[in-house]
């Protein structure tokens, strides 16, 4: 049977104790385990990135085609009502307030555009 030394007493021990009889020293024990497993790597898949990609180019310019028509819109609604033949009241106000509101979700819908562009 293998002996080796003590290091703290230098007294003679098994080569396979865990401790020194004499003096309580604890020897390094070496873990003869599985090693771990190798990582994993995912693929990333072009293709679908580009899929994905030109569905969102496809969604943006049809919001920036639909700000532009909205804004457009909203201009001949604001110059009809007050350049136009006169009407009622009530008609006066609904192409007012339509003008306005097309033209606030076109701008809206263009920063939206130009957010989008900028971040994919």
């Amino acid at each position: 049977m293998p002996l080796k030394k003590c290091p703290e007493c230098n007294n003679a021990v098994s080569n396979t104790a865990a401790t020194c009889p004499h003096c309580g020293y604890q020897f390094r024990t070496v873990n003869y385990s599985k090693p771990s497993p190798k990582p994993t790597y995912h693929i990333y898949d072009s293709r679908a990135s580009k899929t994905i990609e030109r569905d969102l180019n496809i969604k943006c310019i049809i919001g920036l085609i639909g700000s532009i028509v909205g804004i457009i819109a909203a201009i001949v609604f604001i110059v009809l009502a007050f350049v136009g033949p006169k009407v009622p009241a009530a008609l006066f106000w609904f192409a007012l307030l339509g003008g306005l509101a097309a033209l606030i979700v076109g701008i809206f819908g263009l920063v939206w555009y130009i957010y989008r562009l900028n971040t994919y």
